[in-house]
């Protein structure tokens, strides 16, 4: 009774501002709950003794002693303590090996020999009671000593009721990424008693997730389980951090829900997602209008939602989160099919920017808008045959279709609204009348045409004096 006491009067002092999470940023559920930041930015109630982790000038270089010791900074003898080893290099990669030592009556273990220098870094990890408890990492140097590590282990207990964990901060992030949901998870787990919880705690998650990761090396690690994913391993005391990801499908549906599980004993969650104008976000017992904020140049929806001490040991638990007019499979490859017709030859932008003007058109743009036409009938052929297969839904069918049928029009507008140019030109007219006496030469063959077409003066061909300069123009081609 005493510790579900302590638990709720901590836990309704957490804070509840949006700020990067780090362990000793929040408010100690279970002492009072001073926000951090206050004072010397120490939380209220327990607070358990600090690792040592110090380069010491009475060790050898290339030594490290480790001291094991309780809560009450009493030796641990006879334990097992390891020393994790990362070796990395360019030319042989990442290397991972683990010395094991045995703790004297004084709690003591060595281990000598060891590489130095920034290549080479160093963990020690005792288990204690069946908990895993971490120092920093550190590395060696060839002068000024060895280090010295004092390492703190803690009773442990598998029962969440045992323990007075909680998490006073939860977040999670939505985002899209082709045919998936990105989802994105961060918690702070708070500990703020003298026993570590061992952690094999199950989140129920949707049941199509894929593309689960964790964070490497993380304590307490997070990962994918058979119904959703796992916190497996120890909260020591003061708390730790966890963060994953997973993708959820969504079918190519503009309206998806997203059941989550929320961390244990869960008093604040705060819900974002990237978004475009027509999309909205919301949960059940949530605010019902989500507010829209800009952070480093993106859009994004969020909600939030804070336990109070009158919902009593009601913490939150879940939440079934709904994401509302999220585009559809189809519109991104047809979309980009529509740009590229408009952007080939500059037909379709040269309709816009002309669509109320009328009189000749030169031959080279009635060749470009008389492609830009083909192009579109071939596109809204591969629309129509996309839609009936089930790859476009109906909404990106309409708003499509209804472009393309719009750009279609304006292309048609234009070649029936144009009167084509007289069939000879002056400047061609010109250079074979320019010296009635001289024998009718062609004209110099354009050597750096992009199209054929372009080539091939029409209005030449038509003036009998110039056909010998066509045909020579011909074979020049």
């Amino acid at each position: 009774m005493r510790r579900r006491a302590l638990l709720l009067a901590t836990a309704s002092g957490a804070v509840a501002t949006i700020v990067p999470l780090r362990v000793d940023a929040q408010a100690n559920p279970h002492g009072g709950g001073a926000p951090a930041g206050h004072g010397r930015g120490q939380t209220a109630g327990y607070q358990p003794p600090e690792d040592v982790v110090s380069p010491s000038p009475d060790i050898p270089a290339g030594t490290v002693v480790v001291r094991l010791v309780d809560a009450d900074d009493k030796p641990v003898p006879n334990a097992d303590v390891t020393l994790d080893v990362l070796h990395q290099s360019v030319a042989q990669g990442d290397k991972r090996e683990s010395l094991r030592a045995t703790t004297t009556e004084e709690g003591f273990a060595k281990f000598d020999d060891l590489k130095v220098g920034t290549g080479h870094s160093y963990t020690a990890r005792a288990t204690y009671q069946g908990g895993d408890f971490f120092s920093s990492a550190f590395g060696l140097t060839a002068e000024g000593g060895g280090v010295a590590v004092i390492l703190h282990v803690f009773q442990v207990s598998t029962q969440l009721a045992d323990t007075m964990v909680f998490t006073p901060d939860a977040r999670v992030f939505l985002s899209l990424k082709e045919d998936v949901i990105v989802v994105q998870v961060e918690a702070l787990l708070a500990n703020p008693s003298p026993t570590a919880w061992l952690a094999d705690h199950l989140l129920v998650m949707p049941s199509e997730l894929k593309a689960f990761s964790g964070e490497e090396g993380a304590a307490p690690a997070v990962i994918g389980a058979e119904g959703g994913v796992r916190i497996r391993g120890t909260v020591r005391p003061g708390g730790a951090v966890i963060r994953f990801r997973f993708h959820v499908p969504h079918h190519d549906e503009a309206d998806v829900e997203l059941p989550l599980s929320l961390p244990p004993r869960t008093t604040r969650v705060m819900i974002a997602a990237e978004a475009s104008k027509k999309m909205g976000l919301s949960a059940d017992g949530f605010p019902k209008e989500a507010e829209r904020v800009k952070d480093r140049g993106r859009t994004l929806l969020r909600i939030d939602k804070q336990w109070t001490p009158q919902d009593g040991e009601s913490f939150l638990s879940k939440v079934n989160v709904k994401l509302t007019g999220l585009p559809t499979k189809g519109m991104v490859p047809y979309a980009a099919a529509l740009a590229s017709v408009a952007t080939a030859g500059g037909a379709l932008a040269y309709v816009i920017m002309n669509r109320k003007k009328t009189g000749p058109l030169a031959a080279d743009t009635r060749e470009d808008l008389l492609e830009a036409k083909e192009a579109m009938l071939q596109e809204i052929a591969m629309l129509e045959r996309a839609h009936r297969s089930g790859e476009v839904g109906p909404r990106a069918y309409d708003r499509i279709r209804k472009a393309m049928l719009d750009a279609l029009a304006r292309i048609i507008d234009r070649l029936e609204a144009a009167s084509p140019l007289p069939e000879t030109a002056p400047a061609a007219r010109a250079t074979v009348t320019e010296d009635a006496d001289a024998e009718p030469r062609a004209p110099e063959p354009t050597r750096t045409k992009k199209r054929r077409k372009k080539a091939r003066p029409a209005a030449v061909e038509k003036t009998p004096a110039d056909k010998p300069a066509a045909d020579g123009d011909d074979e020049e081609t």
